[in-house]
């Protein structure tokens, strides 16, 4: 998990009260959670001011920039969790330390980005996004 992500958890946690032990849970039941985000995410998307596309996007866009900051691809299968792995993952260990790598490549290519545009943008998505197929790109 990257560091801008713990940290975006621990401030959900704190905005929330530690209210549940789960991301997104039920406001009148905490102890349940929700298990569609589709009404939650299309109203995400309206309170910031993007278009409606589908949450399984950010999946493809995070794939994408894994492979961008030159994660191998054995690695990013794991990092989806992918049920089936390509012949390759028969030869290659799971290692912690390759999955903190890989993460960590995706935060300095985000920095690299941020550093080039002369922005610190904070938000999940960029202000504009091009929907190319699946995948979201900036």
């Amino acid at each position: 998990m990257t560091e801008r992500c713990k940290t975006a958890l621990f401030e959900w946690c704190s905005a929330t009260n530690g209210m549940s032990e789960y991301v997104f849970f039920n406001p009148q039941k905490p102890n349940t959670y929700i298990r569609s985000v589709k009404t939650a995410w299309r109203n995400a998307l309206r309170a910031a001011g993007f278009a409606h596309f589908p949450i399984y996007n950010c999946r493809h866009t995070f794939a994408t920039r894994l492979a961008a900051a030159g994660v191998p691809d054995a690695i990013i299968d794991q990092l989806l969790g992918h049920a089936r792995h390509d012949i390759l993952s028969f030869y290659t260990a799971t290692v912690t330390e390759y999955l903190r790598d890989a993460i960590s490549r995706l935060e300095n290519l985000r920095r690299s980005k941020e550093n080039a545009a002369g922005t610190s943008d904070t938000r999940l998505l960029p202000s504009r996004h091009i929907l190319k197929g699946s995948i979201l790109i900036q």
